[in-house]
């Protein structure tokens, strides 16, 4: 069982930057003649959810807007003597700051200047290398596949992939990630802003608390050079940031799948192996994965120093073996490949009542036993926003990732041996999530950010 709680300190002070998974804007306020402009008003309103915020510039003419949750904004400054302006299309993002300088008109308030076009990301105040990545992106590229070496241990999709677009970064689905060549598995993990690292003993266990990645508005990548505040990891840090809702009702479904039928042949045998997994959902994204494997052997043929052929899986008898004229040691296989009954061992003879019997016959290829392994991972996440006007400010997260492998009735293991022979059974592993964010604006320049955050697994 693994146990963590994580809680987040108190942020003061207009610039808070970046002490979440959220955002800040900032810049100056000036007029033509680039005079500063001081204790300008200003409102930010967020497109989607039409939440406000509200702040005031300072004594040169400086704004922050500190704790944006990511989305699209419009920014509005109302001065006497200057034409009221508006900013509209201003996209934040996780972890960054945007620099955004307003140069006001001379005009009566009655007039109005509209800016539409987006935001500049260049960044002039942290010399961190990072990059943000919607889910949108990570779906319309073939990098979360579902299948056998490409998905997590749970065989669902996994929002790690993002680090196959970062540079200098190797990702191996729950097994491996270096950042910019960095100790494997060195990287911090942050959900909803606070600590959600799932890495025991050097290995990489992040699947097994991940969000579903549908879930997921953005990823944030910092891969050097960020700040201090991010202490604790050793190489990246990727940031998570679950889906808002907004002022109109909308949903989404999804069904992403695998099926032998739409796979080649192997070379040479015909044979399509049995491969069958979905990963659906919808609004909280939830996982199913389903996985059904058949069981082959393979046929070598070799050679005894006599020059008879020697069949892989061929019996030979221990009371005829000699030296060949090579000097080597044979034997002479059981006919038929039999070993007699009195020959047995008691033991053995209790040990072959356990073992299935050849299916079908013959000396190779003799055991086929395509047996159903289910595997069902349900991740669903709840989140909700909720703004008390415009100073206070709540957001709320839970997600739970459980998966559970129940093995063929009668119980078998992965090669599809009856236990006791092997001694394989069923797993379940369950992990869930919880966060609290509040934000409570003091004053114009002053904010109050709480958050707590836990997260709980459980492997039996």
């Amino acid at each position: 069982m693994f146990l963590r709680l994580t809680v987040m300190g108190i942020v003061l002070g207009a610039m808070a930057l970046a002490q979440t998974d959220r955002g800040t804007l900032t810049g100056v306020i000036s007029d033509p003649a680039g005079a500063v402009v001081a204790n300008a008003a200003i409102e930010l309103r967020g497109a989607e959810t039409g939440t406000v915020y509200q702040a005031v510039t300072s004594a040169t003419g400086n704004y922050t807007f500190s704790q944006l949750p990511v989305g699209t904004y419009e920014l509005t400054v109302a001065i006497p003597g200057f034409k009221k302006l508006t900013r509209s299309n201003i996209r934040m993002q996780s972890s960054q700051v945007i620099p955004l300088n307003i140069v006001l008109e001379v005009g009566s308030a009655s007039e109005s200047v509209t800016v539409t076009a987006e935001g500049t990301l260049l960044r002039t105040d942290s010399s961190d290398v990072s990059a943000n990545v919607e889910t949108d992106r990570l779906t319309s590229l073939p990098i979360l596949p579902i299948g056998n070496g490409n998905s997590s241990s749970h065989g669902v999709r996994t929002p790690q992939a993002v680090a196959n677009l970062i540079p200098g970064t190797y990702f191996a689905p729950s097994s491996n990630i270096r950042v910019n060549g960095s100790p494997s598995n060195t990287e911090a993990v942050r959900v909803e802003g606070q600590d959600a690292t799932v890495n025991v003993a050097g290995a990489n266990f992040q699947s097994h608390a991940q969000p579903s990645v549908d879930a997921l508005e953005e990823i944030a990548v910092q891969s050097s050079n960020y700040a201090a505040e991010y202490g604790q990891a050793g190489s990246g840090v990727f940031s998570y940031t679950v889906k808002s809702g907004t002022n109109q009702f909308h949903g989404s479904a999804y069904d992403y799948f695998s099926n032998e039928f739409l796979n080649a042949s192997q070379a040479y045998t015909g044979i399509r192996p049995k491969t069958r997994r979905n990963d659906y959902g919808f609004n909280i994204s939830q996982a199913l994965n389903r996985n059904t494997a058949p069981i082959s052997a393979t046929n070598n043929k070799l050679a005894d120093s006599t020059g008879r052929t020697v069949i892989d899986g061929q019996i030979f008898d221990p009371k005829t073996t000699r030296l060949g004229a090579d000097g080597y040691r044979i034997r002479d296989p059981f006919p038929g490949n039999i070993i007699p009954s009195a020959s047995f061992d008691p033991s053995a003879v209790k040990v072959l009542a356990l073992i299935p019997q050849a299916n079908p016959s013959g000396l190779v290829n003799n055991y086929n036993n395509p047996f159903p392994t289910d595997r069902k991972t349900p991740i669903p996440s709840l989140k909700i926003d909720q703004s008390f006007g415009a100073k206070e400010k709540l957001s709320g997260y839970w997600s739970d990732t459980s998966t559970g492998v129940v093995l063929c009735v009668p119980l078998c293991s992965s090669v599809g041996l009856p236990q006791p022979v092997d001694t394989t059974s069923s797993t379940y592993i369950s992990s869930n999530t919880e966060r609290l964010n509040f934000d409570y604006t003091l004053s114009p320049t002053t904010l109050l950010h709480l958050g707590a955050g836990f997260v709980h697994r459980v492997q039996v």
